[in-house]
């Protein structure tokens, strides 16, 4: 019984390794880092409707003017008549995951 104890406790050790977690995060950032270039460059050279469009989830929400806008078809709709002329440049000040990788934001 000792034996598979003392086994247990490597195992988990080898999981928490705070090293390879925190190889992680840093992987995770750079992953949403990469993305925030990847739109700001589709709106520089595709237009911000076909950036946005590119990049929102199908749930997405964004908030223009005091209203949400729901969804990807009412993106769609926002951007339809968008003027070409407008650009979009955007580059992130902070990123952050959390530690289990499965939400991430900037600002």
């Amino acid at each position: 019984m000792k034996k598979i104890q003392f086994g247990v406790f490597i195992i988990l050790a080898i999981a928490c390794n705070p090293a390879k977690h925190e190889d992680s995060i840093k992987k995770w950032k750079n992953e949403i880092l990469n993305t925030e270039k990847e739109f700001e460059a589709s709106a520089l050279t595709e237009g911000i409707p076909t950036a946005f469009l590119t990049y929102a989830a199908d749930n997405a929400v964004l908030q223009r003017n005091d209203t949400l806008i729901i969804g990807k078809e009412s993106i769609r709709i926002h951007y339809q008549d968008w003027p070409a002329n407008v650009t979009l440049t955007w580059n992130p000040d902070f990123v952050d995951v959390s530690s289990s990788g499965d939400l991430g934001y900037t600002y």
